[in-house]
C-alpha cells in the first residue's frame, strides 16, 4: 500500500512541535547544534583551506597537521552528538542520522596524512569509507519495519527531468572546465555517485527512524530533510580530504539539498530503489562535475592568484551550477504537488537530449576536449659519470664531448623500455641530461615500469590542465625608468666596472630557463639573439609552443632584465635565449630539464633534442630562479646528474635559494639550489641586511648539512623590465640570482680564458665577495666566511672582474 505524502508543515510548527509536553528545551538545544555546526564547520573549511594552501606554497615550513586538524573538527561536531542522540523526542532521528556521517568523517581520516597531492589514493580511501558507510546503512534499512515506498511506480518523466537538469549543470563545466586523467576521472565520477547513493540513504534512514519514533507524524517536514542534508553535506565537504575542493563540494553537497528532497517526494510512491538511484544520480552529478573538471592542487593560490587563471573560471562555474541547483531546489518544492501527479509523456526527453547535444557540441568547439594530467618522471638506473673520463681542454669540444656522450648513453639504456611502450602505443619523451623519460599513463604502467630492473624510480610529473582563454600578459606599474633607482647595481659596484674596465658582457651568451621574456622590450631586444627574426635554436616554449619569445606573468622578463637589461642590467652587452620553463607557476621535472637541455644544446624548434642539439651555440651561463619542490615531483636527486653533466660541460648554473627564510635554517630544500654543484644566491636589501624571505642553509633533505646560499645580492624592490615595455619593482631571490648571472657573464667577458671554468670562477667570486655586516639571523650565530644563509657575503663585481683579468 502507498505511503500518503506529509502536509508541507511551516517552521514555526516544526520547530517548536505538535507536542507541547516536550517544553522548548529541545528546540533550542537543537537551534544551538546548528549554529555549533555551522560555525566549527565554516571556521575548519576556512583553516583547512588556508592550511594546504601554506603547505602546498612551502614558504613558512609548517607540518603537515591536515589530519589533526580533520580529527579536531569532527570531534568538535561530534562531541555534542555524544549527549543528544540519547536525547528522546523529535530531532533524536537527526542526530542520530549525523552521527553516522562524522562516523564516515572518521573512516576517511587517514587520507589527510597522504602526501598533499596525492589525489588519487585519497579517492581510493574516500571510495572505501564511503562504501563501508553504505554498506551499514543499508543494513539498518533493511531491518527497519516502516516500509518506505513500496508500489514499484515508475516514472520516466521525473529520470527525464534529472537528465535535463544534469545537462544544464554541466554546461559550465564543459565551457570552462577540462578533464583530468582517465583514472581520475573514474575516480571523480565514483566518488560523485557514492555520495549521491550515501544522500539517498541518509534521507531515507532519516525517515525511517522518524517514523519509527513517531508513528503518528508520517513522515519528517521538508525543512527538516533540508536541514538535513544541508547539514550532512557541510560535514561531508569538510571531512573528504581530497586537496583543494573543499569550496567546489560544499556548495553542491548544500545548494543540491532542497532538490534531492523534492526529487524524492516527488518519487516517495516510487519503489525505494527507483527513488534512491534518482536522488543518487542527481546528488552524484552535482558532486562529480567539480571533481572531473577541476584539479583542486590548481586552486592553490601560488598558482591560481595571477588574472586568467583557474580560480576566475573555478568561481564562475561554482556560480552557474549553484544557481541551477537552487533553482532546481525552489521550484522542485513550489511545484511539489503538480510534479508528483504530472502525466507529461515522454516529450521531455526531446529537450532533455537537446540540452546534452548542445554541452557536447559547446565541450567539443569551445571547451578543452581530452584527458589531461597522469604522467610520470621515469629514472633510469645508469647515468653517465665524467669523472672517469678524460675530457677536451677546448670548451667548445666540451661541451659536444658531454652532449654526444650522453645522449648515445640515453639511447642504448633507454631502447628496451622504448620499444615496449611504442609497442603498446603509450606517450613518452626521452631525456638525455638526466639518463630518464616522461610517460603518460595510469597506476599500472606506474607499477609495470617501477618494476623494470633499469628504472631506479618514478615520480610523478604534474601537469596543469588547459585554461579556458590563453592568460592575459601582465603589465608593470612604472612606465619608464627613473633615475637613482638603480642601487641594486651601485651597491655590487657595476658602474666601476663598465667605466674603468668596459666590460659590459659582450661576447657571453645567457640561457633564460624561467617564464619567457618580452623579447621586443626596449631593454632586452637588442641583447636577443634571434633579433633579426630567425628564432631556431634561440627560442623554445615548451608549454604553448609559441614561435617568438613572449611572457604573460613577468618574472623572467624582470629577471632578463637584471641580468643584461640595456639600462638595468648588470651585463648589458650579453647575448641571451631563452626557454619556457613555468609559464604559469606549477612545473615538473620534465619541463625543467627540457630547457636546460634546449639550453645547453639548442635545436630547432620543431627539432629533435637527441638529433638536432648544436652545444657549440648553448648559453655559457644559465640563471634559474625557480626551484622545483616536492609538490611538483621534484625528489632531491632528480636534478643532479644533470647539474654535473652541466657542470662538466663548463655551463655556469646560478640558482636563486628560494624564499622560505621566515621557516629559519634549513630552508634551502628544494632542487637545484641544493647542490654543490651549482651556485646558490640569497637576497639583501638596500641596507645589505639579508632579506626576511630569503632561505637559509644548511641543506638537510639530502643529509649532506650543505652550506647554502654561497653569496648574497641585491633582491628587494629591484626595478627591472616588465612586459607591454613596462618596468616594475620586485622582491625575491629570483631577483638576486640574476644580479649574479650578470657578474659572471662580465667575468668572463673580460677574460675569455675563464669561459667554461666554473670552480675557478667560483673561487674568484668567494674570494673577492664583500664582508656581510647586516643583521644576522636568529639561528645564523657568527659572521665568520662562510656562514650558513650569508655564504661568503655580497659580489663584488668589481673586484671579481679585476680579479678575472689577472687570470692567464
Amino acid at each position: 500500500m502507498a505511503n500518503q505524502s506529509e502536509p508541507v508543515t511551516n517552521l514555526q510548527s516544526e520547530l517548536l512541535g505538535q507536542n507541547r509536553e516536550e517544553g522548548c528545551l529541545p528546540t533550542a538545544l537543537f537551534v544551538f547544534f546548528l549554529i555549533w555546526v555551522g560555525v566549527i564547520s565554516f571556521a575548519a573549511l576556512l583553516g583547512m583551506w588556508l592550511l594546504e594552501n601554506l603547505l602546498f606554497e612551502g614558504s613558512l615550513g609548517l607540518p603537515d597537521v591536515r589530519g589533526w586538524v580533520g580529527f579536531g573538527y569532527l570531534f568538535l561536531v561530534g562531541l555534542p552528538l555524544i549527549v543528544l542522540v540519547w536525547l528522546k523526542g523529535r530531532f533524536q532521528s537527526f542526530y542520530r542520522v549525523l552521527g553516522s556521517v562524522v562516523g564516515i568523517g572518521l573512516l576517511m581520516l587517514p587520507a589527510r596524512w597522504l602526501f598533499l597531492t596525492d589525489f588519487q589514493t585519497a579517492a581510493v580511501i574516500v571510495l572505501a569509507s564511503l562504501g563501508i558507510g553504505i554498506w551499514v546503512i543499508s543494513k539498518l534499512l533493511s531491518q527497519s519495519t516502516d516500509k518506505y515506498g513500496l508500489s514499484g511506480v515508475q516514472s520516466s518523466f521525473h529520470l527525464s527531468i534529472l537528465g535535463l537538469i544534469i545537462g544544464l549543470s554541466w554546461l559550465p563545466y564543459a565551457l570552462w572546465g577540462a578533464l583530468g586523467s582517465p583514472v581520475d576521472v573514474i575516480l571523480g565520477v565514483a566518488v560523485g555517485g557514492l555520495l549521491g547513493w550515501l544522500m539517498a540513504l541518509l534521507l531515507d534512514l532519516y525517515v525511517s527512524l522518524y517514523r519509527s519514533a513517531h508513528p503518528f507524524n508520517h513522515s519528517p517536514s521538508l525543512f527538516l530533510k533540508i536541514l538535513l542534508l544541508v547539514s550532512a553535506g557541510v560535514i561531508l565537504a569538510n571531512s573528504i580530504p581530497l586537496v583543494g575542493y573543499q569550496f567546489s563540494l560544499t556548495i553542491p553537497l548544500i545548494l543540491s539539498a532542497p532538490a534531492i528532497v523534492a526529487i524524492s517526494t516527488i518519487l516517495e510512491n516510487a519503489s525505494s530503489d527507483l527513488r534512491r538511484r534518482a536522488v543518487a544520480v542527481f546528488g552524484g552529478a552535482a558532486v562529480s562535475l567539480p571533481l572531473i573538471f577541476i584539479d583542486g592542487d590548481e586552486l592553490m593560490l601560488v598558482i591560481t592568484s595571477s588574472a586568467g587563471e583557474l580560480m576566475g573560471y573555478a568561481l564562475r562555474m561554482a556560480f552557474s551550477h549553484g544557481l541551477i541547483l537552487l533553482v532546481t531546489g525552489i521550484a522542485g518544492l513550489i511545484f511539489l504537488g503538480r510534479l508528483k501527479n504530472s502525466v507529461i509523456g515522454r516529450w521531455i526527453l526531446i529537450p532533455a537530449g537537446m540540452v546534452w547535444v548542445i554541452g557536447l557540441a559547446v565541450y567539443l568547439m569551445f571547451g578543452q576536449p581530452g584527458f589531461y594530467g597522469e604522467q610520470f618522471f621515469v629514472i633510469f638506473r645508469q647515468q653517465v659519470d665524467f669523472t672517469r673520463q678524460p675530457l677536451p681542454a677546448n670548451p667548445i669540444e666540451r661541451r659536444i664531448f658531454v652532449y654526444q656522450t650522453l645522449v648515445s648513453h640515453a639511447e642504448r639504456t633507454q631502447a628496451d623500455i622504448q620499444n615496449q611502450l611504442e609497442r603498446l602505443n603509450i606517450g613518452y619523451r626521452s631525456y638525455y641530461l638526466v639518463n630518464a623519460m616522461e610517460v603518460n599513463g595510469g597506476p599500472l604502467v606506474k607499477l609495470w615500469l617501477m618494476s623494470h630492473p633499469a628504472v631506479e624510480r618514478v615520480l610523478p610529473s604534474p601537469h596543469l590542465r588547459p585554461l579556458s582563454q590563453p592568460l592575459p600578459s601582465a603589465r608593470g606599474s612604472i612606465e619608464e625608468v627613473q633615475p637613482n633607482q638603480d642601487w641594486n647595481l651601485k651597491m655590487i659596484r657595476v658602474p666601476e666596472v663598465w667605466s674603468e674596465f668596459g666590460v659590459r658582457g659582450a661576447g657571453i651568451v645567457i640561457g633564460l630557463a624561467d617564464s619567457g621574456a618580452e623579447w621586443e622590450h626596449p631593454q632586452l631586444k637588442g641583447q636577443y639573439r634571434g633579433k633579426n627574426g630567425s628564432h631556431d635554436y634561440n627560442w623554445l616554449d615548451v608549454w604553448y609552443g609559441s614561435p617568438s619569445p613572449t611572457d604573460t606573468s613577468g618574472h623572467g622578463t624582470h629577471t632578463l632584465g637584471s641580468i643584461l637589461g640595456k639600462n638595468v642590467g648588470v651585463a648589458p652587452e650579453a647575448q641571451w635565449i631563452g626557454c619556457v620553463n613555468l609559464a604559469r607557476n606549477l612545473g615538473n621535472p620534465a619541463v625543467y630539464l627540457e630547457c636546460w637541455q634546449f639550453l645547453f644544446a639548442p635545436y630547432p624548434q620543431r627539432g629533435n633534442p637527441f638529433r638536432d642539439g648544436r652545444p657549440e651555440l648553448g648559453a655559457q651561463i644559465i640563471n634559474n630562479s625557480w626551484g622545483c619542490p616536492e609538490v611538483e615531483g621534484c625528489d632531491p636527486a632528480v636534478f643532479l646528474p644533470a647539474v654535473r653533466a652541466l657542470k662538466t660541460a663548463g655551463v655556469f648554473l646560478v640558482v636563486s635559494a628560494g624564499n622560505s627564510g621566515y621557516a629559519g635554517c634549513g630552508s634551502v630544500d628544494a632542487p637545484p639550489a641544493i647542490y654543490e654543484d651549482v651556485l646558490t644566491v640569497g637576497a639583501v636589501n638596500r641596507n645589505g641586511d639579508l632579506a626576511g624571505f630569503s632561505s637559509l642553509g644548511p641543506v638537510l633533505v639530502d643529509g649532506s648539512q650543505r652550506l647554502k646560499a654561497e653569496i648574497l645580492a641585491p633582491g628587494e624592490e629591484i626595478l627591472s623590465s616588465y612586459p607591454n615595455s613596462t618596468y616594475e619593482l620586485a622582491s625575491g631571490t629570483s631577483m638576486a640570482g640574476p644580479h649574479v648571472a650578470g657578474v659572471v657573464a662580465l667575468m668572463w667577458s673580460a677574460n675569455p680564458a675563464l669561459i667554461g671554468q666554473v670552480d675557478l670562477t667560483r673561487e674568484i667570486i668567494f674570494e673577492t665577495a664583500q664582508t656581510y655586516q647586516g643583521i644576522l639571523p636568529e639561528c645564523v650565530e657568527t659572521l665568520s666566511r662562510p656562514a650558513q644563509g650569508i655564504g661568503y657575503g655580497i659580489i663584488d663585481a668589481y673586484l671579481a672582474v679585476k680579479r678575472a683579468k689577472e687570470v692567464r
